[in-house]
């Protein structure tokens, strides 16, 4: 459970992180502007929406990853 708690964690924060920025970015990097701070809140949407698709993924595939792709590492086809 642990780890699948910190591969959550992980992909939630750095969604959330590439959001924000994408947004920030897209206003001239004016951090001072009220625009700047309502765009780092809406970039919460994403990251709770991986949140939602990690809790997914962990009944539909490996319950120790938040992921949908299957693990191929150390298995033979």
């Amino acid at each position: 459970m642990k780890k699948y708690l910190v591969d959550l964690a992980d992909r939630t924060f750095w969604t959330y992180v590439q959001t924000a920025s994408g947004l920030v970015m897209a206003d001239q990097f004016n951090w001072l502007s009220l625009d700047s701070w309502q765009a780092a809140a809406v970039a919460a949407v994403p990251a709770a929406l991986a949140v939602v698709k990690g809790g997914i993924a962990k009944f539909v595939n490996d319950p120790e990853t938040a992921t949908f792709l299957k693990s191929r590492v150390g298995r033979h086809s």
